[in-house]
């Protein structure tokens, strides 16, 4: 399993000028990236997903859907697509339960107010505790959505009564690179429950990775490509990944020099 980020690069350092008008500025190209998990074994099974950023959660996500893609029993595959679908972990759902306990406006004008009427005299000391009032209200971050998320499909995991079920189907190696949200507690936490054993390469060593290849591919493809906003560059990323992922170009040669030795 990998982690890839990709965007145009060719509108990364070009600035367009009008015709005969060099040293006047019409616009900079706009630049769009996404980030891109991708699963490929040996057996051509693959995964792909596109986020918004990598983290823990996403990586949990992406080990439940590979293991449901090499599940043999059909009961426990329907509880884990059950756990993936779950409402509970959607954004939107997220960021409504996390708004729950931020302070709405009118709390904060009433804590202002009383400050106000504490401190008539004082206006620095008014001044200091509005100031503390706004800037301890939380904001919900991205950081925090995926922190809950995180938390919440790890608890469907352990709560979920498809660990016997696992502990039956084919034990899932799979090669990880050496990200820091790969060795995340949680990702082994639900790594054991999936019956997933993860191997983990050692540093800077791309070449026992074959997804690699499969990224520069799909890189040099986008380079090329024209796109004029971030839902064409996913569409071009999408189906260059599955387009080549079943290759055998891509996996052979590394079997032959890796797995058969």
């Amino acid at each position: 399993m990998d982690q890839s980020y990709f965007q145009n690069a060719p509108n990364l350092f070009r600035t367009l000028y009008k015709s005969g008008m060099d040293n006047i500025l019409d616009r900079t190209g706009q630049k769009f990236g996404i980030s891109v998990t991708g699963i490929m074994g040996v057996n051509c099974s693959s995964y792909m997903e596109i986020y918004e950023r990598n983290n823990s959660f996403t990586t949990i996500l992406t080990l439940t859907m590979f293991r449901i893609l090499n599940m043999v029993d059909e009961k426990g595959k329907e509880i884990l697509k059950n756990i993936v679908v779950n409402p509970t972990l959607d954004r939107e759902h997220v960021k409504k339960e996390l708004s729950k306990n931020i302070k709405s406006k009118s709390e904060k004008l009433k804590e202002i107010e009383i400050e106000q009427s504490k401190n008539r005299k004082n206006k620095e000391t008014t001044f200091n505790k509005i100031k503390q009032i706004c800037n301890t209200t939380p904001k919900i971050t991205q950081q925090k959505i995926s922190i809950t998320q995180r938390i919440t499909i790890k608890e469907l995991l352990i709560d979920s009564s498809v660990e016997n079920i696992l502990n039956n189907e084919k034990e899932i190696l799979l090669i990880l690179d050496n990200a820091k949200i790969h060795h995340a507690e949680d990702v082994k936490i639900a790594s054991k429950i999936l019956n997933i054993e993860l191997m983990y390469l050692p540093e800077y060593s791309p070449d026992l990775q074959p997804i690699e290849d499969l990224w520069k591919i799909i890189k040099s493809v986008a380079y090329l490509k024209d796109y004029e906003n971030l839902d064409e560059l996913i569409w071009i990323v999408t189906e260059e990944f599955y387009n080549h992922v079943s290759s055998s170009s891509l996996y052979g040669g590394w079997i032959d020099e890796f797995m058969r030795n």
